[in-house]
Order: C-alpha cells, then sequence, then structure tokens
C-alpha cells in the first residue's frame, strides 16, 4: 500500500508539471504573439485575464517574459498599461515597478512608471524617479515638468 502511496504521489506530481508546461507554452505564445503584433488586442485580454483571475502571478509572468522574450519592455509597458486601463491599476503599478528594477535605464519603462504613478495619485514618486533621468531626456523632463504645473522650455 505505501508503494500504491508513492506512485500515486509521483503521477499527481507528474501531471502537474505537464500541465505546468502546457500552461507555460501558452503563456509564452501569447506574449510572443503581443511582441510581433500579431492579434495583439485579443492576446492582451487573455493574458490581462489570466492576471486579474489569479491564474498567472505578477512574479510569474515576468520570469516567462523573462525567459521568452526579446522585446521585454514593450510587451511589459502594453500589458501594464492595459490593466491600468482596465482598472486595476496597482497590479499595472506593481508590474512597472519590478520591471523598473531591471531595467532602470530604459526610458519607456522609467517613463512608464512615472506616468502611472502620476495618474495614481503618486506624484511625489514619479517626481522623485524622474529627476534622477531628467537630463537624459525630453519627454522625461516634460513629463516633470507637467506633473510639477511647470512648462517645458
Amino acid at each position: 500500500i505505501e508503494e500504491f502511496s508513492t506512485y500515486q504521489w509521483l503521477v499527481r506530481a507528474e501531471k502537474i508539471e505537464i500541465e505546468d508546461d502546457k500552461y507555460k507554452r501558452k503563456i509564452s505564445f501569447m506574449l510572443r504573439r503581443i511582441e510581433n503584433d500579431i492579434e495583439e488586442n485579443e492576446n492582451i485580454k487573455e493574458i490581462v485575464a489570466e492576471i486579474i483571475n489569479r491564474r498567472i502571478s505578477i512574479k510569474r509572468l515576468l520570469d516567462y517574459i523573462n525567459v521568452s522574450i526579446y522585446k521585454k519592455e514593450k510587451v511589459i509597458i502594453i500589458i501594464a498599461t492595459e490593466l491600468f486601463k482596465k482598472g486595476y491599476k496597482i497590479q499595472a503599478i506593481k508590474i512597472m515597478i519590478e520591471s523598473y528594477k531591471k531595467f532602470s535605464n530604459s526610458f519607456e519603462v522609467v517613463y512608464t512608471l512615472a506616468y502611472l504613478l502620476h495618474l495614481y495619485g503618486e506624484a511625489d514618486q514619479a517626481v522623485s524617479i524622474l529627476e534622477i533621468y531628467e537630463g537624459e531626456n525630453y519627454h522625461i523632463k516634460k513629463l516633470l515638468a507637467e506633473i510639477k504645473g511647470e512648462s517645458c522650455e
């Protein structure tokens, strides 16, 4: 009986691993389609639904992106922006914060994180991020001026 129980446990573990691999391939496939602008809207909706319905964590999604996707920042920003538009602002900001930790030299990531923080009402945090990169990019200067209520010349 003990042998049988061990066998059942191994079969269950293998089944979970197979299902997990299928799920990873499914998500990676959708992410690549987003990356390559193939039926982008449908794939974004599905990925966002997976996040909203808590079938995939943000950490796991970012792990999949890191492994499967070449244009990582592009895909991350698209997903975060869609989450924000749908009202899942905390999740969108969380994705961008995690991305910022990895891609702090990416203008697009810095800008998007600061912009979403600003829209969420966290102007001070947005300003503190933008001030680090203020001299590097006109668009960052412009967003910083907008948040501060100044004109950008």
